[in-house]
Parts: structure tokens; C-alpha cells; sequence
């Protein structure tokens, strides 16, 4: 419960309560940094989180931590996937910033 400087009961949502309002296309959004989208790149899925790609960057993430397991167990038989997802994933994070810069 929450009051006022009155000590009168007030009835506030808490902020976590409030719903997400997404920015309207015709808000000045910045654009993606192409440092920070190379830095962030570097990483498997980091730089699809940095674009806002949240699903895709942990999907990415989660496919890379994988593949360097089944790598780490097997002795080495999947560094080939491990390499695909690395380039794909770089790659991807350009493109999709290219396409957020359009």
C-alpha cells in the first residue's frame, strides 16, 4: 500500500505492473553502433541480443554452448559445427544490421 504526505491510502500499481510500451516507428530510435555490433559479434549471439534480437541472440547461444560440449566431449568431432555456428552467427548480426539501417 502506498500514501501520500497525507498518510492517505493511494492506490499505485507498482512500475513492474506497467505494460511495455514499444517505441512508434516515428520515434527517433538510434542506430546500432558498428564498433559495438562487431565487438558484440565476437560473441555467438551477442550481437543478435545487442540489435534486439533477444530470442534469436540466446537461441544462437544456446546452439554454439552446445556444439563446444558435444566438441569438448567427443574429442573434437563437431569443431566443424562449432566454426559454422561462429561465421553464421557474425555474419547474421551484420546483415541484420544492415537491414535495421535501411
Amino acid at each position: 500500500m502506498y500514501y501520500n504526505e497525507q498518510q492517505e491510502p493511494v492506490n499505485i500499481s507498482p512500475h513492474y505492473a506497467e505494460p511495455y510500451l514499444r517505441p512508434s516507428a516515428t520515434d527517433a530510435t538510434p542506430h546500432p553502433n558498428a564498433v559495438l555490433t562487431f565487438l558484440c559479434a565476437l560473441v555467438p549471439g551477442a550481437g543478435h541480443m545487442y540489435l534486439g534480437f533477444i530470442g534469436r541472440g540466446m537461441g544462437i547461444m544456446a546452439a554454439f554452448g552446445l556444439s563446444v560440449m558435444l566438441t569438448v566431449v567427443t574429442g573434437g568431432l563437431f569443431v566443424v559445427l562449432v566454426a559454422v555456428i561462429f561465421f553464421a552467427s557474425f555474419f547474421d548480426a551484420f546483415k541484420i544490421r544492415r537491414q535495421i539501417l535501411r
